[in-house]
């Protein structure tokens, strides 16, 4: 994955956050510890995305330095630190608001119950929220940034019932039924409600046509059923060792199934 991918995932983990850092400010009384939970996450990722910045902005500046030999070598006489070294230390701040030290100031309201009122925490954790937000907006619309599988990112980081396994089991998943679908709409057979049933009916419509329909049925061992039902209907996360037998089994369902039956997009 790109260092570009990876820092717009984080920021779209951070803005997650933020949603739920908004919703939970809103209720009345405020749990300042849930509160003080999401601004720790809320923390990392700004550190992660700070970082990742100042290492793409110092990589850049020292690359064009080192073209100019007698520059950089005046700067390392000068200051004792290499340009690299000197850019990150003294010339590279981030806004007050993308600071880590905002999140401690905010830690301390939430903590001084005393002189701290919901009133004033929500007041404070909201102007800090839609701070964020506007400067995370503005990057994207200078930048010109249009997010995709990232939206997965922050919609779990949003909602932290669901993992990221999760979404991408969902994907799967539900890639497959609507292959079976529309394998069985191909052959204008009736779409029933069970997908076990719908899968078995395109293995029999396969076979009449003369598949060899035994890859299909041992490509999905009983234990992805199992799997498959725990996480469309109850929502499970699958594990890792889980997740890889539900991608191997769709993948290869999706390869041989195509193998016999041309499914248009």
């Amino acid at each position: 994955m790109s260092s570009g991918s990876v820092l717009l995932d984080e920021i779209e983990r951070l803005r997650g956050s933020l949603n739920r850092l908004w919703r939970a400010i809103m209720k009345t009384p405020i749990d300042r510890d849930h509160c003080e939970v999401i601004l720790r996450e809320v923390e990392r990722s700004m550190t992660s995305i700070w970082r990742t910045v100042i290492d793409f902005v110092v990589d850049q500046a020292d690359e064009h330095l080192k073209r100019v030999p007698g520059l950089y070598v005046q700067i390392l006489s000068i200051t004792g630190e290499t340009p690299r070294d000197f850019i990150r230390k003294h010339i590279i701040s981030p806004p007050y608001d993308f600071n880590p030290s905002k999140i401690s100031s905010l830690i301390h309201v939430l903590r001084d119950r005393k002189y701290y009122s919901d009133e004033r925490v929500r007041d404070e954790i909201a102007s800090f929220v839609t701070n964020l937000n506007g400067i995370l907006t503005s990057v994207y619309e200078k930048a010109g940034i249009k997010i995709g599988i990232q939206r997965i990112t922050k919609f779990v980081s949003e909602f932290p019932e669901f993992s990221e396994n999760w979404a991408i089991s969902v994907c799967f998943l539900s890639a497959l039924e609507i292959f079976v679908k529309k394998g069985l709409k191909e052959f204008g057979e009736k779409i029933e409600k069970e997908f076990k049933t719908n899968w078995r009916n395109l293995l029999s419509k396969l076979e009449e046509q003369g598949a060899d329909i035994g890859p299909l049925q041992s490509a999905l061992p009983e234990v992805f059923w199992k799997i498959r039902h725990k996480v469309i209907h109850e929502g499970y996360s699958p594990k890792d060792d889980e997740l890889r037998i539900i991608e191997d089994s769709v993948r290869n369902l999706l390869s041989t199934i195509r193998n016999y039956l041309p499914i248009k997009p």
